[in-house]
């Protein structure tokens, strides 16, 4: 269980990471 909640913090940070790109590209 731990180790899904992990992975999922990490597809959060990646999916964030991605938002921002996207943000700065489009700004």
């Amino acid at each position: 269980m731990q180790e899904k909640d992990e992975a999922k913090e990490e597809g959060r940070e990646a999916t964030t990471k991605r938002e921002r790109q996207k943000e700065k590209c489009e700004n």
